[in-house]
């Protein structure tokens, strides 16, 4: 199955950013841009030059061997991935409303997430259960509470949620959570994450999400890069908890240093950007007991016709 969306600055009143489409077809992801050009996602060209010896890498093969056995296929456990997925972008989402509102309705909160997490179960293929989605919802309102006590101690101005940046030299495009002027007037370039620490890979993401960024929006330079990570906070202690981390100036120099040796080596040698060329596509019309008339389409001819 294929899936084609339209990437946009969720945040309408920051800067205007360029608009791209994320293309998923099977268990491959890249994204195009107009006039046609096809780029690997940022998280996909990592992984393809990354040492599988890395310890991380051997922690995150286990962990997707586990949910692989305990599913019974991949095809669910990359299901169960999209609902992750689907997850981030709802914590995205609620930043714009907390931000342009000034609060947070938590009935209208609740009301919409159940909505949300119902439809992407159902999207994902996983049986609906109302355990699991008022889990979900809880998780995603204790996570939302975290970001909103981020924003509160940390952020002037936002200029992008989810906004698009690209490496046409790399052929790498990624969309960056949230770019925004601290209060200490430097302005970051984060990723969200909903994991239970940060680790190494977490840090060549955001290196090379800067990176990706400054080459992009000549105006709009990031002086910072990090991670913020909603921690796991007690309702008992009432006050709402994060982690922040940005990288030292140094450490990130040394990061991309060695991530953009690794991809300019593999995109010389090789290539990252694996992606289908053509694609298969029943014509016309058939009667009973006809053979079907199939064609091949070029990639371009095939997003060019897609509605979304």
């Amino acid at each position: 199955m294929i899936t084609v969306e339209e990437i946009l600055n969720l945040h309408t009143q920051g800067i205007k950013t360029i608009p791209m489409r994320r293309v998923t077809f099977g268990h491959k992801r890249f994204y195009t841009s107009e006039p046609f050009k096809a780029y690997s996602g940022l998280t996909g060209a990592l992984s393809h030059v990354t040492y599988k010896g890395n310890e991380d890498s051997k922690r995150v093969a286990r962990w997707r061997d586990s949910m692989i056995a305990h599913l019974g296929s991949i095809e669910k456990q990359e299901s169960l991935l999209n609902s992750m997925a689907d997850f981030g972008t709802i914590v995205h989402e609620v930043i714009v409303r907390a931000w342009k509102n000034g609060d947070v309705d938590w009935d209208d909160e609740i009301k919409y997430a159940e909505d949300y997490f119902v439809k992407s179960a159902k999207k994902n293929g996983i049986e609906v259960s109302i355990n699991v989605v008022q889990q979900q919802v809880f998780e995603y309102c204790k996570s939302a509470a975290s970001l909103m006590q981020f924003l509160f101690d940390n952020v002037a101005e936002i200029y992008a949620i989810e906004g698009m940046c690209k490496s046409d030299e790399l052929t790498i495009a990624t969309p960056v959570d949230i770019v925004c002027k601290l209060k200490d007037g430097r302005t970051a370039c984060l990723n969200i994450k909903t994991s239970g620490q940060i680790t190494d890979h977490h840090r060549e993401q955001v290196a090379m999400e800067k990176w990706l960024w400054n080459k992009t929006y000549a105006d709009t330079q990031a002086d910072v890069t990090g991670v913020i990570r909603p921690k796991d906070w007690s309702i008992r202690k009432g006050v709402p908890t994060y982690e922040l981390e940005l990288l030292k100036p140094e450490v990130e120099a040394e990061i991309l240093e060695d991530v953009l040796h690794r991809l300019r080596h593999s995109l010389k040698h090789c290539t990252y950007l694996t992606m289908p060329t053509h694609y298969s596509v029943f014509k016309g019309k058939m009667k009973l007991g006809e053979m079907p008339s199939i064609t091949q389409i070029t990639i371009e001819e095939y997003l060019n016709n897609c509605e979304i």
